[in-house]
């Protein structure tokens, strides 16, 4: 009798142990399958309504509690960030809780959030709104406080301001950090640094640095876009003050860099750029070049070459 006992026991025992596995298969399985259901709707489905968002947090949660089951180890999770609802879990069902609790679909709203406060930063600064985009970019700056995109934005502020010391200090960060910390958003490209490092040395009356700069900018930008066209145009314009310190300082040798001039400045003329317009300087420092050139003498090619340029450039300069 007793054998037949411990036999019936060893029976129950096994049937238990083959039910269990078979759960932890199953639901192993569940987890698995709704898992990839779920990545493959997150690339097709690009806008969710919220009681989508919901069935799928449930859902992926469940999937988690699923595929937790047949993990090694142990977690223990005890949540109170719920007002007056405390939250205890180990093994498979603290990470469904887990999972569940963390809202994505916030984390993503905010970051859209920044990105669009950012955008109407660079709007407000191409509209001359200085003020606004600084105490923006301060709000954004607690939310952010390492962010690259924000300290270059920052940069282009205090540029525009005129606290040309704090804009260096914001531009060397900015290109310190290129090499080491992740973009928030959209990475800051060095032609860009470089372009507004160019700017901030024309400012501080530095223009042999702002050429450096503006050279570094043309190797690096893509050629046909606004960024191309900007530094085109300026290393002509630079390349035209340089030209004329020299020939303030009794250099004649400047003449020679003549055709550089002329030919960034044709380049640009030639080129479409998206967003800019003002092409109409160009014809103007054209024709400070030609009168520069032909100096007294108002009969020579040169003087008829700036009288064209200006003839241009009062046609199409805006009121």
């Amino acid at each position: 009798m007793a054998g037949d006992a411990g036999k019936a026991t060893d029976a129950v025992k096994r049937e238990e142990g083959a039910g269990g596995k078979l759960e932890i298969i199953l639901a192993f399985a569940f987890g698995s399958v709704f898992s990839l259901v779920l990545l493959a709707l997150a690339f097709f489905v690009r806008d969710p309504t919220d009681l989508a968002v919901f069935v799928t947090r449930v859902v992926m949660a469940l999937a988690a509690a699923g595929i937790g089951a047949v993990l090694p180890g142990l977690l223990h999770v005890e949540i109170k960030s719920i007002p007056g609802v405390a939250v205890r879990g180990s093994g498979a069902l603290a990470l469904g809780a887990l999972v569940y609790l963390v809202n994505p679909p916030a984390l993503v709203q905010h970051s859209k959030q920044v990105r669009s406060a950012l955008f109407d930063v660079q709007f407000a600064l191409a509209r001359g709104n200085t003020d606004w985009a600084a105490g923006k970019l301060q709000e954004i700056s607690r939310l952010l406080p390492n962010c690259p995109d924000v300290t270059y934005l920052q940069g282009i502020v205090s540029r525009q301001r005129g606290q040309l010391d704090i804009a260096k200090h914001y531009f060397d960060a900015v290109s310190s950090a290129a090499a080491t910390a992740e973009p928030c958003f959209v990475a800051v490209a060095p032609a860009e640094i470089a372009y507004q490092r160019a700017l901030l040395a024309d400012l501080q009356g530095d223009a042999a640095r702002a050429s450096t700069e503006i050279e570094m900018v043309l190797r690096t930008a893509t050629p046909g876009t606004t960024l191309y066209g900007d530094a085109l145009y300026e290393r002509g314009r630079l390349r035209l003050l340089l030209a004329m310190q020299a020939m303030a300082r009794d250099e004649p040798a400047w003449s020679r860099d003549a055709a550089q001039i002329e030919s960034d400045f044709r380049a640009f003329l030639d080129g479409s750029w998206p967003g800019i317009d003002h092409k109409h300087w160009a014809k103007y420092h054209l024709a400070c070049l030609h009168a520069h050139l032909a100096g007294s003498d108002l009969a020579s090619p040169r003087a008829e070459q700036a009288r064209q340029w200006a003839a241009a450039f009062f046609l199409i300069s805006p009121a």
